[in-house]
């Protein structure tokens, strides 16, 4: 964007989306190639998943979790979409940093997160991770250089890294297995619906009384979202 125009952006997105589509061809090709009839298993699950009249889009065991996945996703919105123009608002420059900062933040929580959990419990992981978001976020209104926003992304990215597995390994792992697939599609309809709903609320409330006022409240939604967990998963808490 800096060196060129909105042409050549979307041109580039177009190739990476071209690169995946050919890829998925590819890896339909390798397994076809490598098996030639399903496991007994697979078999089975099949026939269970056409046997079952009652099978439904969204799968009910997956509705807390992703429920939770969905107010953290509304609250993500408040960074994906309207930071630049906040931070433009505070006189901050390259704040595309921010985002840089928060992925490398993530991805590299995300190496060892699982393995944190399988050893001291979901909950030891993902109720610290819930914390950092909310500290992360209120961190955001009282940032006024970029070391600050930069501090405030490393905390945010810490806390989605450790939140976003747990929460998507709760789904799989409560849901039967044929219906594992449903239940991974009720978690991202939540994330969807999330950043859908919160760029549409957070707009208004920007609008209305400042940016400053989103980021508060979606450190308290991430506070609501722990006492929820708390709640709907005590049985779980020494997992």
């Amino acid at each position: 964007m800096e060196h060129y125009n909105y042409t050549l952006l979307f041109l580039l997105s177009a190739l990476c989306i071209t690169l995946a589509l050919l890829t998925g061809f590819l890896k339909s090709s390798y397994l076809n190639q490598i098996s030639t009839e399903p496991p007994i298993i697979e078999k089975q699950l099949e026939y269970r998943a056409r046997q079952n009249t009652e099978a439904t889009l969204f799968e009910k065991t997956a509705m807390w979790p992703s429920f939770l996945y969905f107010i953290v996703m509304m609250t993500y919105a408040t960074v994906g979409i309207f930071l630049p123009a906040y931070a433009s608002e505070k006189g901050v420059e390259n704040i595309g940093i921010f985002y840089v900062v928060t992925a490398l933040s993530t991805i590299l929580v995300r190496l060892i997160s699982g393995r944190i959990a399988d050893r001291y419990g979901t909950s030891k992981v993902l109720l610290p991770g819930m914390l950092l978001l909310a500290i992360g976020l209120q961190l955001l209104p009282v940032a006024a250089s970029l070391p600050m926003f930069l501090v405030a992304a490393i905390i945010y990215g810490v806390g989605h890294g450790a939140v976003q597995p747990i929460i998507n390994a709760l789904v799989i792992s409560s849901a039967p297995v044929e219906r594992r697939g449903a239940a991974n599609a009720t978690l991202l309809c939540a994330m969807d619906l999330g950043i859908m709903v919160g760029s549409v609320i957070w707009g208004s409330v920007a609008q209305a009384f400042g940016f400053i006022y989103i980021y508060n409240v979606s450190a308290i939604l991430i506070i609501l979202s722990i006492v929820i967990y708390l709640v709907a998963f005590r049985g779980n808490l020494n997992e």
